[in-house]
C-alpha cells in the first residue's frame, strides 16, 4: 500500500541522505497524491522499530489539523516495507536555511537587519501557532527550515519527533521551551 501516492516524473528524489538529521537513514522524495493531484514531500526513515500504526495514528490526529503559512503542512505518517513515512507539503524551489546561507564552504553568510527581522517574525508567528494548539515544532533546525521564494520562511518536519520519541516524551513546557531556546540561524 502506498497510500495513494506515486513518483513525481518530474523530480524523482528531491534528495538523498544516507544518515539522516533525525538519527535513521532516510530518502525525501517529490510525489504527487492519486487522490488529490497536488504534489507532497514523501521523507522515508529506514530502521525505525520505535514507533507503531497506533503512534502514527496518533501523531496524524495531532499534526493534520495544524495550519500555518509559515509551517509545511503535516499530511500524515504511516509505516509500510520497513520503513515509517511523512508526507509534508511540497514547496517548489524551497531551499533550507542551511543550504541557503550555511554550506558555502567558509563562515556562515552574515544577514542583513531587515531579513533578520523579517525570518524573526515569521519563526515567532509560526511557533505561536503551534505553541497554541498544545504542541512543538521540536525541528527549529536550519536544515528544517526553508526559504521559499518571496524570502517566505517555512517550518519543515513537524510532527517527525513527536513520532521517533513518543514513548519517551518529555513535558510540553519542556519541548516548548526548547523550540524557544534554540539557535535557527547559529547567528
Amino acid at each position: 500500500d502506498n497510500h495513494g501516492l506515486s513518483q513525481s516524473n518530474s523530480s524523482p528524489v528531491a534528495f538523498n541522505v544516507t544518515a539522516g538529521s533525525f538519527g535513521y537513514p532516510s530518502n525525501v522524495f517529490k510525489v504527487i497524491s492519486r487522490e488529490n493531484g497536488l504534489l507532497y514531500c514523501l521523507r522515508r526513515l529506514d530502521n525505525v522499530k520505535c514507533v507503531s500504526n497506533k503512534i502514527c495514528a496518533a501523531v496524524n490526529e495531532t499534526w493534520s489539523t495544524i495550519r500555518h503559512a509559515g509551517i509545511c503542512q503535516f499530511h500524515k505518517c504511516f509505516i509500510s516495507q520497513r520503513a515509517l513515512f511523512f508526507v509534508h507539503e511540497y514547496q517548489p524551489g524551497g531551499k533550507t536555511l542551511k543550504e541557503k546561507y550555511l554550506d558555502h564552504g567558509g563562515k556562515p553568510q552574515l544577514l542583513q537587519e531587515r531579513l533578520l527581522w523579517s525570518y524573526t517574525t515569521q519563526l515567532v508567528a509560526a511557533i505561536r501557532t503551534v505553541h497554541a494548539n498544545r504542541l512543538a515544532c521540536r525541528c527549529l533546525q536550519p536544515n528544517h527550515i526553508l526559504r521559499t521564494s518571496g524570502g517566505r520562511l517555512r517550518i519543515s518536519c513537524v510532527g517527525i519527533v513527536d513520532a521517533l520519541e513518543f514513548e519517551a516524551r518529555k513535558s510540553l513546557a519542556e519541548i516548548q521551551r526548547e523550540d524557544m531556546c534554540v539557535n535557527v540561524l547559529h547567528c
